[in-house]
């Protein structure tokens, strides 16, 4: 999935690891993005998931920029 390959190519950026944060926000989809994320940040604490409330999302990228 693509969401997966993206996290594991930000976790292998070169940057010291207290300084790296990396926000996935998902904006209300109904595939396994979510469950991906979590299982993510389950095992690594620079990755966190905001998760926009159902019926708040889909409504455009700037719009999940601008609440994430």
């Amino acid at each position: 999935m693509v969401i997966g390959n993206t996290i594991e190519s930000m976790l292998k950026i070169v940057y010291p690891e207290d300084k790296l944060q990396i926000i996935v926000i998902n904006d209300g989809s109904t595939d396994a993005t979510k469950k991906i994320i979590e299982s993510y940040a389950e095992k690594d604490n620079r990755v966190q998931l905001f998760d926009i409330p159902m019926g708040e999302g889909g409504k455009g990228k700037s719009r999940t920029l601008n609440i994430g």
